[in-house]
């Protein structure tokens, strides 16, 4: 009988052979105790019958314009998202020295527009039924987390614990009742868990779980709308909303599709007598997306095996670049609460100056895109619908 010696590339043909079999089995094995699938549903009735915690059910009012982008400008990088904020900041400047605007021309104070714009990446988990019932009624719910650039959200999808690498800011966020009002207006209730102390229900004496915040911790409180065993606003929103559908009972929810947009943000300051939160002057936000959109749950397969080593992300759907208008809620919420309590006429005139100047503004983000051979035109979907369009055959 003829013996064999093993030769190194032997061995090391065996022992990739055998760490390949174990990388395969832990992948299984991380799968199958996925945070997409948790034991608990999310409750109509339950979510309803307790008191919230969270940032309270806020009017939110944006304009959304799609950019139509010419098929020789389809991959626009970040310098070019800056350079056109740029344009649009100069933009603003120009039109605020020569015409009147109706919040400064009613309250005397001057809107102050940022210079430079900042970037920061998201990573947007959107949840609904198997059969898409959010999605059929206009209805949004994400788990949004925050990275400084693209580079944190790779080094963090390769190394998750590595601190530098972890995401600023994560939040659930629930958007319903939207109503379209044409040329891209809309106007929905949006409300928002968001992990950080300046946020309610945490303070310096209740701190919010730190960073990085795990899917594995996270991801159940967007499924099932509870944190801490209490509901959260956008858990009780939600429940709301579906209860209005006729819905009732439990539902199981689940990661549909997963959002990876490049926002490019300027925004148009103000001091009022309105201003609330951490940014009480910001009375604007104009975001300038370029949103990749992917596949659920190959995204969650992917984010499970890259824990186990340096693995690309799956095939994306589709790309697509927008614009939003929105009138912060750091001065809208406010007069809204005057308004609604039946303040002062004076507060619903100075409402009415904002919605009027964010129409100007909307004019001049068109005629700035024009003069790049960019039409821009009024979204009538919201980001979540938008990919989902993506997928249609």
């Amino acid at each position: 009988m003829h013996e064999r010696t093993l030769t190194r590339i032997d061995l090391w043909r065996a022992i990739g052979v055998v760490a390949a079999v174990i990388v395969l089995a832990l992948a299984a094995i991380l799968l199958y105790a996925s945070p997409d699938s948790p034991e608990a549903q999310f409750s109509i009735d339950g979510l309803q019958s307790r008191s919230p915690v969270g940032t309270p059910p806020r009017a939110e009012r944006e304009f959304k314009l799609t950019l139509e982008v010419p098929p020789d400008l389809t991959d626009l990088n970040n310098d070019w998202l800056r350079e056109a904020q740029s344009s649009v900041s100069s933009a603003l400047i120009e039109d605020l020295a020569r015409r009147r605007w109706a919040v400064p021309g009613l309250t005397g104070n001057a809107y102050e527009v940022d210079a430079e714009s900042t970037q920061i990446v998201m990573r947007d988990f959107y949840i609904d039924s198997q059969d898409d019932v959010l999605l059929d009624n206009a209805i949004a719910l994400r788990l949004r987390y925050r990275f400084d650039n693209a580079d944190g959200l790779d080094g963090h999808e390769a190394a998750p614990t590595v601190r530098r690498h972890f995401p600023f800011r994560a939040e659930v966020q629930a958007k319903v009742d939207r109503e379209e009002q044409g040329d891209g207006f809309s106007v929905s209730n949006e409300s928002r868990l968001e992990f950080r102390v300046e946020a309610s229900p945490f303070s310096e004496g209740r701190l919010p779980p730190p960073a990085p915040w795990p899917l594995d911790d996270v991801l159940p409180i967007a499924l099932i709308g509870l944190f801490e065993d209490s509901p959260t606003t956008p858990g009780a929103l939600l429940a709301r909303a579906l209860d209005e559908t006729g819905l009732s009972g439990q539902i199981d929810l689940k990661v549909t599709l997963v959002a990876v947009s490049s926002r490019t943000r300027l925004h148009m300051n103000m001091v009022t007598d309105y201003g609330s939160g951490p940014n009480p002057e910001q009375a604007f936000i104009l975001s300038l997306d370029r949103t990749v959109v992917y596949d659920g749950p190959r995204y969650m397969e992917y984010l499970e095996v890259a824990r186990l080593g340096n693995i690309p992300r799956p095939r994306s759907v589709g790309t697509f670049y927008e614009i939003e208008i929105e009138f912060e809620r750091n001065v809208s919420t406010r007069l809204d609460e005057v308004i609604a309590s039946g303040g002062s006429a004076s507060a619903s005139r100075l409402r009415d100056a904002f919605i009027e100047d964010q129409q100007r503004i909307r004019g001049v983000v068109g005629d700035v895109f024009a003069s790049m051979d960019i039409r821009t035109s009024g979204g009538n979907r919201s980001k979540y619908q938008r990919a989902s369009d993506l997928f249609a055959p």
